[in-house]
């Protein structure tokens, strides 16, 4: 039987579209398999010369190739289909591109947060830092060690260093940081977006590597206890304690009268 003995129909709503089969019907249409999609073609074999006892295709032959004689292929396995790792990278992308936004959304409001800050305190105008090279942290702390006012070199501005001590006070209150948690246990998210806010705030506060000048002060205001502890009481005695005014004794008119008389 010739390969013009068959002819393959594809079946497509109410037409018939008859087609030659290249393969001698194989039972997939070789010319419509990849232009229609699979689902949409039911394939009808039909034979004009002697029937060689072929079924009729089903659909789940519909879009394989023809299997090659001699092949070991398993007929049933289907390709992978590469449009789901392609869906997958782009579901990764947008992920990442989401997360940035995301970001970018919380620094802008923090930025916003800051302005408002500068304008309603007057800190806008500050020394911008003058060092490219980051000041390491002294030994110690602000507290036992060094005087951070003269580390920051700003002995000679106390009203800058008070201005950065009321701003970063204002900070931790906008992002809620527990004043009775230890600072090394406080949210490192919340602290980095404090330093971020009053560096843009106080330039100088950059000059300080890894932002140590800002968190002694914030070590500062979530402690109050340990800089404000009560003064041990002097010892003084008897003489050095402030004595008590005498009262002057008020003489009525009969003492002075009896006064008088005894004199006399």
């Amino acid at each position: 039987m010739s390969k013009s003995d068959f002819t393959c129909n594809i079946f497509l709503g109410d037409l018939y579209h008859p087609r030659l089969c290249e393969y001698q019907c194989s039972g997939t249409c070789c010319l419509l398999r990849d232009t229609l999609p699979p689902s949409k073609l039911v394939i009808h074999i039909m034979a004009s010369g002697k029937s060689r006892g072929k079924s009729k295709a089903t659909p789940a032959n519909v879009g394989n190739p023809p299997l090659a004689a001699g092949s070991n292929q398993n007929p049933t396995a289907t390709p992978q289909n590469p449009v789901d790792a392609t869906i997958l990278e782009e579901l990764a992308k947008l992920k990442e591109q989401l997360e940035a936004e995301k970001q970018a959304q919380e620094a802008a409001e923090w930025r916003a947060a800051a302005a408002a800050v500068a304008s309603s305190t007057g800190s806008g105008q500050q020394t911008t830092p003058q060092s490219c090279e980051p000041i390491p942290k002294p030994k110690g702390s602000a507290r036992q060690g060094f005087c951070l006012i003269e580390v920051m070199g700003l002995q000679n501005d106390e009203e800058q260093y008070n201005t950065i001590l009321h701003d970063v006070r204002d900070l931790i209150h906008g992002v809620k940081l527990n004043w009775a948690v230890d600072y090394r246990e406080q949210p490192m998210q919340d602290l980095g977006n404090l330093f971020a806010v009053a560096c843009d705030m106080h330039p100088i506060l950059a000059n300080f590597k890894n932002d140590w000048a800002t968190s002694e002060i914030v070590i500062g205001h979530i402690k109050p206890e340990e800089n404000n502890q009560a003064a041990p009481p002097s010892a003084t005695n008897e003489t050095t304690r402030p004595q008590p005014k005498k009262r002057h004794r008020v003489h009525n008119e009969d003492e002075v009268s009896r006064n008088e008389r005894v004199e006399g």
